[in-house]
This record gives C-alpha cells, sequence and structure tokens, in this order.
C-alpha cells in the first residue's frame, strides 16, 4: 500500500511540475522587444499574443482597450475594399512604454503604415486601393488603455476580429 501511494504522490508531482514548466514556457518565449518593429512578423496572417489582464470592447466603428502586459500581434480589424476608398482612423493611447503601435497592413502591397506608437492622439484619413487590410495592435511588455474610432468611405467594408 506504501508503494501504490508513493507511486500516485510521483506520477502527481510529475504532472505538477510538467504543467509549471510548460506554463512557463508559454508566456515570452517567442516574443521580443524587437517585435514592434518587426514589419514581416505584422505581414504575417496568424495572430500571436498573450495579455496578463484585458478588458476590450469592439465595434464596427469603434474600440476601446484596456490591459496589462500584453506581447505579441492582435488583429483588430479587416477592411475591404474592392475599388478605392478612405478611411479615417482616430487613436487615443496612454500605455506605459514605447514598445506600443497600432499599425495598418496592407496585405496585397506588404506595406505597414504605424497609426500611433507609445502615448498620445492621431487622427488621419488613409486612401485606400482596392485590397484587403487589417488594423493590429501590437507590444511588448505593454499596460495602458486605448481608444480608437473608424469613419470608413462609401466602398470600404469593416469586419471586427472575432474575440478569443
Amino acid at each position: 500500500m506504501k508503494q501504490t501511494i508513493r507511486l500516485v504522490a510521483i506520477i502527481s508531482l510529475c504532472f505538477v511540475l510538467a504543467s509549471c514548466t510548460f506554463l512557463g514556457n508559454l508566456s515570452l518565449g517567442s516574443y521580443s522587444p524587437d517585435l514592434v518593429d518587426d514589419k514581416e512578423r505584422m505581414l504575417q496572417a496568424g495572430d500571436s499574443f498573450f495579455y496578463r489582464n484585458r478588458d476590450i470592447s469592439l465595434t464596427n466603428r469603434s474600440a476601446n482597450l484596456s490591459f496589462r502586459g500584453f506581447h505579441g500581434i492582435e488583429t483588430l480589424y479587416r477592411l475591404g475594399c474592392d475599388q478605392s476608398g478612405t478611411v479615417t482612423i482616430t487613436t487615443s493611447s496612454s500605455v506605459d512604454t514605447t514598445r506600443y503601435k497600432l499599425v495598418l497592413v496592407d496585405t496585397v502591397r506588404e506595406e505597414v503604415i504605424t497609426l500611433i506608437q507609445g502615448s498620445g492622439y492621431a487622427s488621419h484619413t488613409h486612401n485606400l486601393k482596392a485590397g484587403r487590410y487589417h488594423i493590429k495592435t501590437v507590444g511588448y511588455d505593454v499596460g495602458g488603455t486605448v481608444s480608437m474610432s473608424l469613419s470608413a468611405g462609401q466602398g470600404v467594408t469593416v469586419s471586427t476580429q472575432s474575440m478569443r
């Protein structure tokens, strides 16, 4: 009986240690401060991100984010244009580091436009050519709040990224 209890205890301890190792590796291994300037990663279709804490409100016309411990790249919006159109993007951010950006990604022409970096306020109208665009949030070990509003012109469709 003692050997059975000892065996169960050892197996349980192995599971606990394996879980801790897995969660430890999950945290920040694939993220680095250079991520904020890595246009190749921003152009990739898939998202990879981690938040310690996040509260988000997202509609087709506005976004409000409050977060701590954000690492990675997350797509907030997808925009589509069958022909040329315009979109006005107004952003306001109050974050604790400059290692944070909101970007507009042109997936067809493989261009990345920085909408805002670090804390601040910006409002710009962008002339979009026919194609697909993404608005992404990019950061490394950042916390704060971000607000954004979109005003899309005729022919521009806006959809939110489904929340995970």
